[in-house]
C-alpha cells in the first residue's frame, strides 16, 4: 500500500512497512470483531440501511465543510474480507483498495 502526499508542488510516496501493515491490519480486525459483535442481532436490511444512511450522513458533512472524501477511484480504507460479510463495512463502499484482496 502507498500513499502520495502533495505538499506546495512536491510530491512524495510513502510505501507502508510489512510491520505497519500487519499492525493496520490488527487493528482493523479488532474494529471489525468489536462491530460484529454490536451489530449481531441486526438483520441484513437493518445493516443496508445503517449503511446508506450513513453513507448519507458522512456526505452531508463533507459537503458543509467543504472537504470531500475519497473519489470511488482513490484509495480508501482497507477492503473487509468476504468472510466477514455480517460486519457492517461489507454491507458499504467502503474499504475499496486497488488490488487489495481483502484479506
Amino acid at each position: 500500500m502507498s500513499l502520495q502526499v502533495r505538499c506546495r508542488g512536491i510530491a512524495r510516496r510513502f510505501r507502508i512497512t510489512a510491520g505497519g501493515e500487519r499492525h493496520l491490519a490488527e487493528h482493523r480486525d479488532g474494529v471489525i470483531r468489536s462491530l460484529d459483535k454490536v451489530l449481531a442481532d441486526w438483520t441484513p436490511d437493518d445493516v443496508a440501511d445503517f449503511a446508506a444512511y450513513l453513507k448519507r450522513f458522512n456526505t452531508g458533512i463533507e459537503r458543509l465543510s467543504g472537504r470531500p472524501g475519497p473519489a470511488p477511484s482513490e484509495p480508501g480504507p482497507p477492503r473487509v474480507s468476504p468472510a466477514r460479510s455480517r460486519s457492517w463495512l461489507s454491507a458499504t463502499s467502503f474499504g475499496k483498495i486497488p488490488g487489495d484482496r481483502g484479506g
